[in-house]
């Protein structure tokens, strides 16, 4: 008789009936288990891709709203921003705007307008945090100088969801 003969397997089955169940159940229960890890895995890869992508098309609005400013609306601009932000940075951005860059730009009449010329996704470690770095173009034009400059530049931001919606809490020149 060879090992894996059927009739052998079979006789054995009804010789040591509960032993028999007892290694169906575990392979059973591990099998199982093993499934739920791979579908709790598959969910949260999913999940987290779904945050790269969304994240990223957030930031690259954001960066164009945070990083663009007009000298004849400085006001509305605050106001419009704030929604964007969130944390520590959420402070450090209207201080930084208030008191340095819209007085500035208001006294030298800057108007910059800001477009992403690259975005890549740096890191998703999770659902809710997003790092990205955005290759940017801004066009500055003051009453110095009435022909448009074009300036590049790279910026480093993280996004977190806060109640369903993606906030900046952070934006670092590189």
């Amino acid at each position: 008789m060879a090992i894996g003969d059927p009739r052998a397997i079979w006789r054995t089955a009804h010789r040591y009936p509960r032993t028999v169940l007892i290694g169906l159940g575990s392979l059973t229960v591990v099998l199982a288990v093993g499934l739920g890890i791979l579908v709790l895995a598959t969910d949260r890869h999913n999940t987290v891709e779904q945050a790269r992508a969304d994240g990223r098309t957030a930031g690259e609005k954001m960066a164009v709203t945070l990083l663009s400013y007009d000298y004849r609306s400085p006001v509305s601009d605050l106001g419009k921003r704030d929604d964007l932000l969130t944390g520590h940075f959420k402070d450090e951005y209207s201080v930084l705007m208030r008191d340095t860059v819209m007085p500035a730009a208001v006294k030298q009449q800057v108007t910059t307008q800001t477009s992403v010329a690259a975005s890549s996704v740096i890191s998703a470690d999770s659902p809710d945090k997003v790092t990205l770095l955005f290759f940017l173009n801004q066009t500055t034009q003051s009453a110095a100088s009435k022909d448009p400059v074009l300036n590049g530049s790279r910026v480093r931001m993280t996004l977190q969801r806060v109640s369903g919606q993606w906030l900046v809490a952070e934006l670092t020149p590189v």
